[in-house]
């Protein structure tokens, strides 16, 4: 028998996220409380080393209520293992001010 893991962490790449901006994301807290977050835009970096992926992040509109302004989200999505990234509540300039936004970074 053969468990699928999906796309593991070190694998990322913005390609990944880009034709998914819109879609909604299902995470959870380390106290298991589920939270969803609505992917708006994939930025990438400019890459620093030729051996390393090119940085990216990935910028959410919060649709769940969320306490804390950063910690560790586990995703739980098909089709991507279940990882904890590292999430922090961000200001957008222009930005939607009812909209609370969250980033994930990636390098």
């Amino acid at each position: 028998m053969r468990i699928e893991v999906g796309l593991q962490m070190a694998e990322y790449r913005a390609d990944h996220f880009e034709p998914l901006a819109g879609e909604t994301f299902e995470f959870a807290t380390p106290g298991g409380e589920r939270l969803e977050l609505r992917l708006l835009e994939v930025k990438r970096g400019q890459r620093l080393h030729a051996k390393l992926r090119e940085p990216f992040s990935l910028l959410f509109a919060l649709e769940s209520a969320w306490g804390p302004h950063s910690g560790t989200l586990f995703l739980k999505r098909d089709g991507f293992e279940e990882a904890g990234w590292f999430v922090s509540r961000v200001s957008v300039l222009g930005g939607d001010p009812g909209v609370a936004y969250c980033e994930a970074v990636f390098g």
